[in-house]
């Protein structure tokens, strides 16, 4: 009888052993797809008794890992979290200076206040060629108003922007150290973590899209992630840090400006976009200072305008008209006028008194005026050196410098793109679920729990037996 129930015993350990590797492998086909999930395997120990065989069960879990690729995932993903973060905001700057067309705006308006100039020194005492001049002043003055607003905008958008990704940051950071603290829990109730450590993954790729890191493996199971420069940004005995945007930079719990820690990932390009350090606005690397350096070029472009070559001829023109008055009305020294210091392309505007009609437009010595907006100079300002250019030039100087950085962005992000993509399907294909295994594990487990099943079926069979037999 003892031989019998011992059989029986050890069946259904073995079904149970069976059911269980069964439940594992139907998890990993059915997850087969999932991004980030790794497969999973058993491990099947004995049990003994003594001397005795007892059967067998499953004292533990595991899942497929490649640490090696796993690292370089880890930084091709902070690579990209940088150069995405700097294309989307350089395609912003391409629609803001519409510089992808064929004929952007900028460069429009310029032309036809150039020819509108033209026409004017033809027929200085037309009223329809006055109008259009005034008109395509106007215009350009829009248009350098509307893309100095814009650029106003990008500012405030990059700026919610860093306070958003701050917080994704602490709470992505509170969620790893949740996950440690489980982690922890579960190892020393002898329950599986591998599920927790898959979800713990994507969080830690999540981070390095904001910042390069540095992983450490603690012994229980636990991880810590620094900054390069170690300073901490999660670990189990301690904690997960907390940081806060101030709008300006970064600071710790402790209050201390930890903005040059955190470099690497999205959180330095958005912080280089808005730089506006002179050392940022004299940087030759594409991104950086870019604020800083469309401000300024647009305002060389308004200086020109407002106190260069146009506005000194103008000037020489209106002097030259009768002391400063023409058919009984004042004539005003500046077309254009703008504020501040250095002078502010948003305050860029035909003068008030001619938009008014209280001030006129000169009609003598009206061919220098044109002659001075096709005229070179040379003109510097952040990231722009333009020599021996006219205003037209200028302007398509400015729009092409963007441009240019615009496109090394976008080829860099391709290429830091394709080597995310890369480590992310080698990393897959090493530690995700195989299929084909998977079936044919199925296969013999399912077997296993029949031939346990079979047992079981027999034992019973022999036990009512012998019970009929016995009474």
């Amino acid at each position: 009888m003892s031989s019998l129930t011992q059989a029986f015993s050890l069946a259904l350990t073995g079904m149970r052993t069976s059911t269980n590797l069964i439940a594992l492998t139907a998890n990993n086909i059915s997850n087969a797809n999932t991004a980030g999930y790794t497969a999973k395997s058993a491990t099947v120990t004995t049990v003994e008794y003594g001397t005795e065989f007892g059967g067998s069960t499953i004292s533990g879990y595991t899942r497929s890992t490649d640490q090696a690729l796993t690292l370089n995932l880890v930084e091709a993903t902070t690579e990209e979290g940088y150069f995405s973060a700097q294309k989307s905001y350089m395609q912003q700057v391409q629609s803001i200076l519409d510089s992808t067309s064929d004929n952007p705006d900028l460069s429009d308006q310029m032309s036809q206040f150039s020819a509108a100039w033209k026409q004017y020194a033809a027929e200085p005492e037309s009223n329809i060629q006055k109008q259009n001049l005034v008109t395509t002043g106007n215009n350009l003055a829009k248009t350098i108003n509307s893309i100095a607003t814009k650029v106003n905008q990008l500012t405030s958008q990059v700026n919610n922007d860093i306070a958003t990704s701050v917080t994704d940051l602490n709470e992505t950071l509170k969620q790893i150290q949740d996950i440690n603290r489980k982690i922890q829990s579960s190892t020393t109730s002898g329950q599986q973590t591998v599920n927790l450590q898959d979800n713990r993954d994507q969080l830690v790729y999540k981070v390095a899209q904001y910042m390069d890191i540095t992983i450490q493996q603690r012994s229980n199971g636990q991880i810590a992630l620094y900054t390069p420069s170690g300073k901490l940004l999660v670990d189990g005995g301690i904690g997960a840090e907390t940081f806060s945007f101030n709008g300006t930079t970064v600071l710790d719990s402790s209050g201390n400006d930890v903005r040059t820690a955190l470099i690497g990932g999205s959180l330095e390009a958005q912080f280089n976009f808005i730089d506006t350090s002179a050392s940022a606005a004299s940087s030759n690397v594409a991104g950086v200072g870019v604020i800083a350096k469309l401000n300024a070029q647009l305002s060389t472009l308004v200086t020109g305008l407002t106190s260069g070559l146009f506005d000194t001829a103008y000037g020489a023109a209106v002097t030259d008209s009768l002391a400063g008055t023409q058919n009984g009305q004042t004539l005003d020294a500046h077309f254009f006028t703008a504020s501040g210091l250095p002078l502010d392309p948003a305050t860029f505007q035909v003068n008030a008194n001619i938009l008014a009609g209280t001030s006129g437009l000169p009609e003598t010595n009206t061919q220098d005026i044109a002659d001075s907006l096709t005229n070179t100079a040379n003109y510097s300002a952040s990231g722009l050196s333009a020599t021996n250019v006219t205003y037209e030039e200028l302007t398509t100087a400015i729009l092409s410098n963007f441009q240019q950085t615009a496109n090394s962005i976008i080829d860099q992000n391709d290429t830091v793109t394709t080597q995310k993509s890369y480590y992310t399907e080698t990393l897959a294909n090493r530690t995700g679920v195989n299929i084909d295994t998977e079936l044919s594990n199925l296969i013999t487990y399912q077997n296993s729990y029949a031939a346990a099943a079979h047992i079981i079926s027999t034992v019973n069979q022999m036990l009512t037996s012998l019970m009929q037999l016995v009474s």
